[in-house]
């Protein structure tokens, strides 16, 4: 199987009756922090894995790794799946929902596992690059 993914990093989708989504905060680089140890009420991590129907998996593990805590895992039986035969590719979108995290410094690991394809998605370092806030 030939499948890729892709993150979105943001601090809330809305979901609109049509359809669409709406992100809202979203990263577009590092996410900048203030000190060596912040704090993220929430975080959203929208995957979006994409892959020819040959091969179409079973199974799918979506995980994040914030720099200094264990991997936030989510798994999904899509075995109940069934293909259009006129549409060649398939997407499949999903949130990982991160809440009340320390945030430090460093790389985020972001990955999916599509049965037992092992697919690393770029996800934003973590950085110290606004100015501390004194009380």
């Amino acid at each position: 199987m030939s499948a890729h993914a892709t993150l979105i990093v943001c601090d809330d989708i809305r979901f609109e009756a049509n359809g669409k989504f709406i992100v809202i905060g979203g990263y577009t680089g590092d996410i900048a922090i203030a000190a060596s140890r912040d704090y993220a009420p929430q975080m959203l991590f929208l995957f979006s894995v994409d892959s020819p129907l040959v091969g179409f998996p079973r199974r799918m593990e979506f995980s994040v790794t914030l720099p200094g805590h264990p991997p936030d895992i989510s798994i999904h039986d899509v075995s109940d799946f069934v293909a259009d035969p006129a549409i060649p590719r398939w997407t499949y979108r999903h949130i990982v929902h991160v809440r009340n995290r320390a945030l430090y410094p460093g790389k985020i690991a972001a990955r999916v596992i599509c049965d037992t394809q092992v697919i690393d998605v770029f996800a934003p370092n973590v950085s110290i690059s606004l100015p501390e806030i004194s009380d």
